[in-house]
């Protein structure tokens, strides 16, 4: 295969990305299926070194559940809407993982230095801002919401923050696997430090995560992909079982040890949504229903009846699709896993490192369908197989 692509085009979209997130973490949400649908033709008739089908077989599940919920949809005007912007999010996305592996696979030339040097300076760069806004009361912010009259909270940087946690960890673990461990230890640095200055929690415990299972690896390696499959599956299928347990033991100690976070608040959501999986399990209430559904709870740490979403996303996933969305993200969550295994040690270390953090993270913090989450999860992918393809191989 001839390989005629310049990296300049890649690098120009990874610096207008984190740009555009330190100004609305929204940015990656337009940006990526944006990309897609004008990309998808700029490589058309090239080849690509791997295929896409996998991401095409998830487009078309989650759009064939999506719609099958509508027939037993507890309300079917919100799973209709939702479904009317998902769709377009996820072909787009998908249209931009095939494009950007096809672009990938096309480079002209390896040029491992070059990346590492311009990926350490954009995120180094992008943290420093966050550090700068924080310290002086969000300047930046300001300027670009100046119609705002509700008080400005630190915490409008932890999407932000979030999104550069997720790009700079891999390129931490790319910059040790080929000898510049000053890059990594310097990025590190910039990383926790910004990471405990702000109120992200999802971000530190990241942090912890990340260190953890880097370290885990060099022990475990493959068993580590092996052992983290079994732990994710045992506890998405036992969640609805278990959350009502944890909650009513009382586990009031929390709030001591989290301070500045909503322990039993999310522990009260989880066990309520959890008992209205339980009173329909198979088939679910269909899709974007919890924030319309009337739940039987006691108000003890959460104000109302009603929530947004349940700030787990495999519970959302049990209360929108019951078992049969369950079985299809095992199924997909198992080739995922089966792929990874495969891979070389160094791959599969960086990935791994990315991964258990982005799984913990989804179960105690966001709402499955929203629109940054989704892109930066298409953008992740496309972003470690550039890793994987210009700087480890």
């Amino acid at each position: 295969m001839k390989k005629t692509l310049s990296y300049n085009p890649i690098y120009f979209f990874i610096g207008l990305i984190i740009a555009s997130v330190l100004i609305s973490s929204r940015a990656i949400g337009i940006l990526i299926p944006v990309a897609g649908l004008l990309g998808i033709f700029f490589v058309m008739g090239k080849e690509n070194e791997e295929s896409t089908s996998f991401y095409w077989f998830i487009f078309l599940s989650i759009a064939l559940l999506g719609i099958a919920s509508l027939f037993w949809s507890v309300d079917i005007e919100d799973s209709g809407n939702r479904l009317k912007k998902l769709l377009p999010l996820l072909l787009g996305g998908t249209l931009f993982l095939t494009f950007g592996k096809t672009y990938i696979s096309n480079l002209k030339k390896r040029d491992a230095n070059s990346t590492l040097k311009f990926l350490s300076y954009a995120c180094g760069l992008g943290l420093i801002f966050i550090i700068i806004e924080l310290f002086f009361d969000a300047p930046v912010y300001h300027l670009f919401h100046q119609d705002e009259t509700e008080p400005i909270y630190m915490s409008v940087y932890n999407r932000s923050l979030l999104v550069l946690f997720f790009l700079t960890v891999p390129l931490i673990v790319a910059c040790l696997k080929t000898g510049k461990p000053s890059e990594a230890f310097a990025l590190t640095v910039i990383l926790f430090f910004t990471c405990f200055l702000s109120e992200s929690q999802s971000a530190q415990i990241g942090c912890f995560l990340a260190v953890f299972t880097y370290g885990s690896h060099y022990l475990l390696k493959n068993k580590l992909v092996a052992l983290t499959a079994i732990a994710f599956v045992f506890v998405f299928t036992t969640l609805p079982l278990a959350a009502p347990i944890i909650f009513n033991s009382e586990p009031t100690f929390l709030l001591d040890v989290i301070r500045s976070g909503y322990p039993m608040n999310r522990l009260e959501i989880w066990d309520f949504v959890s008992r209205a999986v339980q009173s329909q399990p198979f088939i679910g209430h269909g899709i974007e229903t919890v924030k319309s559904y009337q739940f039987d709870t006691q108000r003890l740490y959460h104000p109302d009846s009603t929530v947004l979403h349940p700030h787990n996303m495999y519970l959302q996933i049990w209360f929108e699709f019951g078992l049969l969305g369950v079985l299809t993200t095992v199924a997909i969550t198992i080739a995922m896993f089966s792929k990874i295994i495969k891979m070389t040690l160094p791959h599969q270390q960086m990935l791994m490192t990315l991964l258990i953090p982005y799984l913990a993270i989804a179960a105690v913090s966001y709402g499955l369908w929203q629109s940054w989450w989704i892109g930066l999860t298409f953008f992740l992918i496309v972003y470690l197989y550039f890793l994987r393809k210009s700087v480890l191989r």
